[in-house]
């Protein structure tokens, strides 16, 4: 049905637009087809350089128009970009030129996508989308993100699309925006400018989602600070406000090819194991007051979503429920989180 779907976008393309709603101001899924010269992409996945290379973005407008648009593509990402037959990619679009549809004043977007052409890791999407939905749910400070039903055709054949599950990334910059702060760029983090509030919250969610790939003090080599995380801070403070994001090494998606990090007693992502620095305690227990408070709703959010098959469902709320378990007994909380934290006790920013 979805194949359907898309192929009619390619069929019928026209160039009269409407004002659309933002493209992460709605949930339903969006109807799209991605054209990119994705051999030669895919070839020069491994260098450390890699080049845009011309591409159409097509998608159906809310009133059922058709509309296509330039958009420069290239590879992105560390382990994915390596080790997937179909690696993420990142999307330039033009910031001027596509007033009056969805994708207006989009600029760089980071579309996250199966690693493999299999309905397996199709799955493994949907949950990774779940996450980003919950940590939503908990914190002030996220990411948004939108569900698509995407078709990738090569520019060179312009046959019959492979269709999917994907999802975009909003760019930074909006996230920025929403939340009145600013990026924070900086070499390394100190456990002293993060706000507690706030690291308390990432750090649970991490547990939440059984995720050791992050860091909210350094950076892999290369790469700004920190890993698998973003910054913010308001103008002229220095407190600093953790964002993450890639959520693949997670138990909660549990992918065929994740690994918990090395220094932590754990042979599974699977195994949850607090990786937070130490901390007042009220600051994780507020945390826990988040989680606990919207419970109900993130439930309902992976219940509803429609997304997952009869058994990847059950294990995911499963692997939830033993979340709850520990939050739930002051003992396993005391033992599990607050004993199992990083570092000596810091004061929060003033």
């Amino acid at each position: 049905m979805r194949s359907g779907l898309v192929i009619l976008l390619l069929a019928s393309l026209v160039s009269t637009v409407h004002a659309e709603p933002g493209l992460f101001e709605e949930d339903p899924p969006l109807s799209a087809v991605l054209t990119a010269p994705f051999k030669t992409l895919y070839k020069n996945r491994k260098q450390d350089v890699r080049q845009y290379a011309d591409g159409r973005f097509s998608f159906a407008a809310g009133d059922g128009e058709k509309i296509a648009i330039p958009v420069q593509v290239k590879i992105r990402g560390n382990f994915r970009r390596l080790n997937c037959s179909n690696p993420p990619l990142r999307l330039n679009f033009k910031k001027r030129g596509n007033d009056g549809t969805l994708m207006e004043g989009q600029d760089k977007l980071k579309l996250v996508a199966p690693c493999k052409r299999n309905d397996r890791y199709e799955e493994l999407i949907a949950l990774e989308y779940l996450a980003y939905q919950i940590f939503s749910r908990v914190s002030p400070y996220y990411f948004k993100t939108r569900l698509l039903d995407i078709g990738y055709v090569e520019t060179a054949k312009q046959g019959k699309p492979w269709v999917t599950t994907a999802f975009f990334i909003e760019d930074i910059n909006d996230a920025v925006a929403r939340s009145d702060m600013e990026t924070k760029t900086v070499e390394k983090a100190s456990r002293r400018k993060l706000d507690h509030t706030q690291t308390a919250i990432v750090e649970l969610f991490q547990f939440f989602i059984g995720n050791t790939d992050y860091s909210t003090l350094a950076a892999r080599e290369g790469d700004d600070c920190c890993h698998n995380m973003r910054l913010l801070g308001r103008e002229g403070d220095d407190v600093l406000f953790p964002i993450p994001y890639d959520f693949d090494f997670s138990g909660f998606v549990d992918a065929p090819y994740a690994y918990p990090a090395e220094q932590y007693p754990i042979k599974k992502t699977t195994q949850r194991y607090f990786s937070g620095w130490c901390k007042e305690s009220r600051f994780f227990y507020n945390a826990i007051a988040v989680f606990s408070s919207e419970k109900n709703v993130i439930y309902s959010d992976v219940e509803a979503s429609g997304l997952l098959s009869e058994k990847t469902l059950k294990k995911t709320l499963a692997f939830m429920d033993k979340f709850y378990e520990v939050i739930n007994d002051e003992e396993r909380v005391q033992s599990e989180i607050i004993d199992r934290c990083r570092g000596n006790v810091i004061p929060a920013p003033a």
